[in-house]
């Protein structure tokens, strides 16, 4: 191949070359570049057409004043987008959102207000000191259960409320179930202290009828009673399980009442209440100062349980 055959062949590629570099102007200025006046009518020379958003816009996005829409309350009226228009779905232009009418905004405070008395249903668990009196013919309990070496355990109450009406006074049914302990030594009767431990568990089981009267956000008053069962359940360590008096069982019958000193602790942290409405259906959860009298006869024994008792514990409202 010769050299002028060389250079014809390399001059046709070098034109080729730029004619494929070839390019045309994109009509996007650096800062700066264009008077201000030219470069805003250079952005509204399609009035139905708006480049740099993600969609078109079906109406003219220009606006009078020669003003941009898209810098929130830059402008007014008539002059603000369609709240419709969306960059994108879900995504409202920016500075319609001020323009709505079913735009709701709250706090947590404003929420609890609004769900406080909401509630369906309510549970609590209570612990109550053993301040009750067990009376039969010897004195055998307090000489048992409240001499030296004893256990007075105290009860632990489960409560489930059901309102039926919660209108200026809350009305609601009440049924509850107790487990109680106590332990201690036998006496003999000179009055001396056996090896043999007695172990004494009591069953309460309640059904009642209670009302509540609501002082504000803060605190409730809260009464509850109706019929009660109390099982008795008394076991000794010095019996083999074939004697009799190994373990001895009783239930009697009378009458519980309840009254709560009731605090919400939900007003009291409004972000904590609303993790437990999102989370549990939980409308108020409130500490409880309670007082328990009970009255019990019928065992079938001459005992007695009666007398009054206090106690502290929770109490959990929800949906």
């Amino acid at each position: 191949m010769n050299g002028n055959l060389i250079k014809k062949i390399s001059f046709v590629l070098i034109l080729a070359f730029f004619n494929f570099a070839h390019a045309e102007d994109m009509g996007q200025n650096l800062p700066n570049q264009l008077p201000e006046d030219e470069f805003n009518n250079g952005h509204y020379e399609n009035d139905d057409y708006a480049g740099h958003l993600s969609n078109q816009q079906t109406e003219s996005v220009k606006p009078e004043s020669g003003e941009t829409s898209f810098i929130p309350h830059a402008l007014e009226g008539e002059q603000l987008l369609p709240t419709n228009e969306l960059l994108h779905p879900a995504v409202p232009a920016a500075g319609t959102m001020a323009n709505l009418e079913n735009i709701y905004t709250s706090s947590d405070a404003e929420d609890f207000k609004q769900r406080i008395n909401s509630g369906e249903r309510s549970f609590s668990f209570y612990y109550l000191k053993d301040n009750f009196t067990y009376q039969n013919d010897r004195g055998i309990y307090d000489s048992t259960y409240r001499g030296s070496g004893s256990q007075e355990g105290g009860s632990l109450h489960l409560s489930m409320d059901g309102y039926f009406n919660r209108k200026y006074v809350d009305l609601f049914w009440n049924l509850g179930a107790g487990f109680g302990y106590n332990q201690g030594k036998g006496k003999f009767v000179t009055g001396d202290t056996s090896d043999t431990t007695f172990k004494l568990w009591t069953l309460p089981v309640d059904m009642g009828l209670g009302f509540s009267i609501v002082l504000g956000r803060w605190i409730k008053l809260t009464a509850t009673g109706g019929p009660s069962a109390l099982g008795l359940y008394q076991n000794r360590d010095d019996r083999s399980p074939e004697e009799d008096d190994k373990s001895v069982r009783q239930i009697g019958f009378g009458y519980y009442a309840t009254g709560k000193v009731q605090i919400s602790l939900s007003s009291l942290m409004s972000r904590q209440a609303f993790e437990m409405f999102r989370d549990y259906n939980v409308t108020n959860t409130l500490l409880d100062f309670i007082v328990r009298t009970q009255n019990y006869t019928k065992f079938s024994k001459e005992i007695t349980v009666s007398g009054t008792s206090v106690g502290l514990g929770i109490s959990f409202e929800y949906l």
